[in-house]
């Protein structure tokens, strides 16, 4: 039986892994990507990386569950004070803004999976990752449908502004990345807020 150190070792290893596939995979898609090449980013021998990992596609599903997860506790957690759909929406910015400065690579892998979970009925890398990204999508809607029946948000589909935004939010990010690296987090959402709910919201 592992001892605690062994096993926090371990653990710490596996965490090392992962933020070189994300490193990798961010940079290029899944498939043309190869174990080796993580290896290589972190500095393992392909036997370091097997043992945590019994395949690439184990290995990138891996990547995505745990930002996914921490995610939506993040959410979660942002949302118990939110007073109203527009500051819901606000917080949930807020939130996308924080986890893509945490994580800037696993930008590109969200919005790769993003778009695989919602043009296709077969789950790529399994159901766990596909619903997770359903999960998001659905909170916004709920979030869009109650705004409709405040009166907070223009009288449209829930699943159109659930979509706008969506996109809005995730452009401010890729802008952000690309083009505006250090720009203050407070921006990217504010500049969000100005281009969707001054857009979308009822006006006076």
């Amino acid at each position: 039986m592992p001892t605690p150190r062994r096993e926090k070792e371990r653990e710490q290893r596996r965490a090392h892994i992962l933020e070189a596939a994300e490193r990798v995979f961010g940079r290029r898609p899944f498939d043309q990507v190869s174990m080796a090449e993580v290896a290589a980013e972190a500095e393992l021998g392909m036997q370091g990386i097997y043992g945590h990992f019994r395949s690439k596609s184990a290995l990138y599903q891996a990547v995505i569950l745990g930002r996914m997860r921490a995610f939506e506790a993040d959410v979660e957690a942002a949302m118990r004070d939110g007073k109203g759909p527009r500051d819901r929406l606000l917080r949930m910015a807020a939130t996308f803004a924080r986890l893509f400065q945490r994580a800037p690579y696993f930008f590109p892998m969200f919005l790769r999976e993003k778009n695989q979970a919602e043009w296709s009925e077969e789950p790529r890398f399994g159901a766990e990752v596909r619903d997770g990204f359903l999960r998001e999508m659905a909170r916004v809607r709920s979030i869009s449908e109650e705004g409709v029946r405040t009166g907070d948000l223009r009288d449209e589909d829930p699943r159109f502004l659930a979509m706008l935004a969506m996109n809005v939010m995730l452009s401010s990010l890729q802008y952000h990345l690309q083009f505006r690296p250090d720009e203050a987090m407070e921006d990217v959402v504010a500049r969000a807020e100005r281009c969707l709910l001054d857009g979308v919201g009822r006006k006076a």
